[in-house]
C-alpha cells in the first residue's frame, strides 16, 4: 500500500505548545492524482505540509511519502523527487527570474540545456516577465508565479504547493490548473495543493458532495462507480454500539451503520468493490478495538475464511478466463484455416482433377492434416509464449501437459473445420457456421455463464461441447498442479481425442458420399 500511495498520514498528532494543531489526522494521496487540501486560513495546512515534506516532525503519528519515511536515509524526502511551493515567496530578491530557475535547477540535477528548455516553457505557461528582471522588483502575484515555476522546473514525482493561486487572475488560474490535470493524467504527477476557495478544487480527482442525493445522482449518470453515505452522528452511535451491544436503541444501531450503494451494472467491478470495502472496514474496525484497549478480535465475524486449498483469496477473473480462452483460442484458429481447404480445393477444380489422376479422396486429406498439423505446432508454441513467458501465467502442474492439451484441442478445431468444410458448397456459409461456432463455445463453456447456473438441459450440452471438459482440466493442471493421473484431468483428454475421432470419421464418410 506505501508503494501505491504518494502520500500516506496516519493518526498524525502536532501541537504548538498547549495549542493542539491537528489530531488524529489521516490523509491518502494517490499516485497521478490532484489531492485539494481544504480548510480556512490557519487551521493547520501549512504545517501538514511541511510535515510532508520533512521540515517539520509530527509529535505523534506516521508519514510516508513515496514510500519512505521524510528525513529517513534514502527516502529522497527532502530531494529532488518533491518540488515545493510555501505559502511565502521564499526567494532570493537580488536574483534574476532567470537565476532563481537556474538555481532551483542546479540543486535538483538540471543540466543548463533541461534548465533553459523548462524555463522557455514556464515562463510561457505563467506569463512570466523577462527574465533579467529581479525578483524584488516584480509584483506580489507575479513573484508568486516566479515561486511555483520554481517548485516545477525539475518535473519532481510530487508537488506540494501551498495556496499557489492567491491573488492571481482568473484566466491564469484556469491554465494552472489544466497544466496540473495534463502531468498528472499523462505523467503520472502526484500534486497536493492547499486552498480555501472550494470552487477551485472542482479540477481535484475526489470531488466533494454536500448531500446524499448530490452522490446517488452523480452514481446514476455513470460519474461514479459507488457512494458511501455515514449519519451525522455515526462516531457517536458506533462508540455506544461498541460499549454495551445488548443495550443500544434501535436508533443508534440504524445511525451507526455505513450505507453503500453501488453501481452493480458492472458485475465485476461491483463485486470486487464490495469485498474491497468489507475487509477494509473490519482492518478499520480492528484498529478501533486497539484504540479503545478492546481485544481486535471483537470486530471479526464469526465466520472465517482460510488460506485457500488451491488459488488464492484475490478475485482475479483473467486468470479464470485463461484456461478456456486457451482452448477456445487454439481450437477457432486451426477451424478456420482449415474450413476454407477443402472448399477452395473443390472451387478450383483441384481436387476433381486429382481424383481423376488416381489419388484417393483419403490421401488428399491425410495431406491437408499433416500440412495443418504444423501450422497447429506453430499456433501452440505462439498461445504458450503468450500466455506462459510474456503474460506471466503461473502453472502449477506439467507444462507438457498443457501443451499435449493444447495441441490437441488445436487438432480438434482442424477435423471440425474439415467437416464445415464437406458441408458447404461456398466460403459464406462456411464462414457463418465458424463464427457461430465461436460464439457457442465462449458462452456455453462455463467460462462466461457457469455451468453450474444453465438450465438442466443445457447443461448437458454444455458438457458435450469440445471445450467444456478440456477447460476444467486445463484449470486443474494449471492452478491445481494434477497430473494426467487425475480424473478431471484425463475425462478432458477423453474427450477431446472422441470428438477429434467423431469429426475424422465424419469427415471421411462425407468424402466419400459427398459428390461435385
Amino acid at each position: 500500500m506505501v508503494q501505491q500511495e504518494a502520500v500516506i498520514v496516519r493518526n498524525a498528532i502536532k501541537r504548538y505548545e498547549k495549542e493542539l494543531v491537528f489530531n488524529g489526522l489521516n490523509m491518502t494521496v494517490s499516485r497521478g492524482s490532484i489531492y485539494g487540501l481544504l480548510g480556512a486560513s490557519g487551521c493547520g495546512k501549512t504545517t501538514l505540509l511541511s510535515c510532508i515534506v520533512g521540515i517539520r516532525y509530527l509529535d505523534s503519528g506516521e508519514v510516508w511519502v513515496l514510500g519512505g519515511n521524510p528525513g529517513s536515509k534514502g527516502s529522497g524526502i527532502p530531494g529532488p523527487q518533491v518540488g515545493y511551493m510555501p505559502q511565502e515567496i521564499s526567494l532570493v530578491g537580488e536574483f534574476t527570474i532567470s537565476g532563481a530557475l537556474y538555481y532551483f535547477g542546479r540543486i535538483n540535477g538540471l543540466n543548463d540545456e533541461e534548465i533553459e528548455t523548462r524555463q522557455r516553457f514556464l515562463s510561457e505557461l505563467l506569463q512570466l516577465p523577462s527574465a533579467n528582471h529581479l525578483v524584488k522588483n516584480m509584483s506580489g502575484d507575479q513573484q508568486r508565479r516566479i515561486s511555483l515555476a520554481a517548485a516545477m522546473v525539475h518535473r519532481p514525482e510530487l508537488l506540494i504547493l501551498d495556496e499557489p493561486t492567491v491573488g492571481l487572475d482568473p484566466i491564469l488560474r484556469e491554465n494552472i490548473w489544466a497544466y496540473m490535470i495534463q502531468i498528472t493524467q499523462e505523467e503520472g504527477i502526484t500534486v497536493l495543493i492547499t486552498t480555501h476557495y472550494i470552487e477551485e478544487t472542482k479540477d481535484a480527482n475526489k470531488e466533494y458532495y454536500d448531500n446524499i442525493y448530490e452522490a446517488s445522482y452523480a452514481v446514476q449518470n455513470g460519474k461514479l462507480n459507488g457512494l458511501m453515505y455515514f449519519n451525522q452522528n455515526f462516531s457517536e452511535a458506533l462508540r455506544i454500539r461498541m460499549e454495551d451491544v445488548t443495550s443500544t436503541k434501535d436508533s443508534d444501531l440504524l445511525a451507526s451503520q455505513i450505507q453503500v450503494f453501488l453501481d452493480m451494472g458492472d458485475m465485476l467491478i461491483g463485486l470486487h468493490m464490495q469485498k474491497k470495502l468489507f475487509y477494509s472496514f473490519l482492518e478499520i474496525y480492528e484498529n478501533i478495538m486497539k484504540d479503545c484497549k478492546y481485544s481486535p478480535k471483537l470486530a471479526d465475524p464469526p465466520i472465517r475464511f482460510e488460506k485457500p486449498v488451491y488459488g488464492t483469496t484475490d478475485l482475479n477473473y483473467a486468470d479464470f478466463l485463461a484456461p478456456s480462452f486457451m482452448l477456445i483460442l487454439i481450437f477457432c484458429l486451426a477451424n478456420t484455416v482449415s474450413t476454407s481447404v477443402i472448399i477452395t480445393d473443390r472451387l478450383e477444380g483441384v481436387w476433381n482433377r486429382s481424383i481423376v489422376q488416381g489419388v484417393r479422396t483419403d490421401e488428399i486429406l491425410l495431406s491437408h492434416i499433416l500440412i495443418q498439423s504444423i501450422i497447429i505446432i506453430i499456433h501452440t508454441a505462439m498461445i504458450m509464449l503468450l500466455y506462459f513467458s510474456i503474460w506471466g501465467l503461473e502453472c502449477k502442474g506439467s507444462i507438457l501437459d498443457v501443451t499435449i492439451l493444447t495441441f490437441l484441442m488445436g487438432f480438434c478445431g482442424l477435423m471440425y473445420g474439415f467437416v464445415i468444410s464437406i458441408i458447404w458448397k461456398n466460403y459464406t456459409m462456411a464462414n457463418y457456421t465458424s463464427i457461430g461456432s465461436f460464439v457457442i463455445l465462449t458462452f456455453l463453456s462455463g467460462c462466461i455463464w457457469p455451468i453450474e447456473g444453465m438450465p438442466k438441459g443445457l447443461r448437458w450440452i454444455s458438457y458435450i461441447l469440445p471445450t467444456t471438459l478440456p477447460s476444467i482440466s486445463m484449470r486443474g493442471i494449471i492452478y491445481k498442479g494434477y497430473s494426467i493421473s487425475e480424473e478431471q484431468v484425463y475425462i478432458g483428454f477423453i474427450i477431446v481425442v472422441g470428438w477429434i475421432l467423431f469429426y475424422f470419421i465424419v469427415t471421411i464418410l462425407g468424402l466419400r458420399r459427398k459428390t461435385w
